[in-house]
């Protein structure tokens, strides 16, 4: 019997709580209009210098002088060769290749 009495008071507490926020809701409103609220203290001048900026710039790509793929693939191979150059000449780079040989235990 004390079970059915806990259902009764729990669903009269949750259809309160449920009917609370459509009484409060329009009262609220009417106190916002009565304390001046949502006519803003603007004179109608816009603000032009705050805020997102819409217009977007355009991109500016490089000009493509390559008109075939067969030039892109000597462009990279030059590009291979003279990485190469770069890093033969490096002693950081040698000495770097050989203590990774060693850690790996290939050399």
């Amino acid at each position: 019997m004390k079970k059915i009495e806990m259902a009764q008071t729990f669903l009269s507490k949750r259809k309160m709580l449920l009917l609370l926020p459509l009484l409060i809701i329009p009262f609220l409103t009417m106190g916002f209009w009565a304390l001046g609220g949502g006519k803003g203290a603007g004179n109608g001048k816009k603000d032009s210098g705050t805020g997102l900026n819409p217009v977007l710039t355009d991109a500016r790509l490089k000009e493509e002088t390559t008109s075939s793929k067969l030039s892109l693939y000597d462009q990279r191979a030059r590009y291979s060769v003279r990485l190469m150059k770069r890093m033969s000449s490096n002693p950081f780079y040698t000495l770097q290749l050989k203590s990774e040989t060693l850690k790996s235990g290939k050399g």
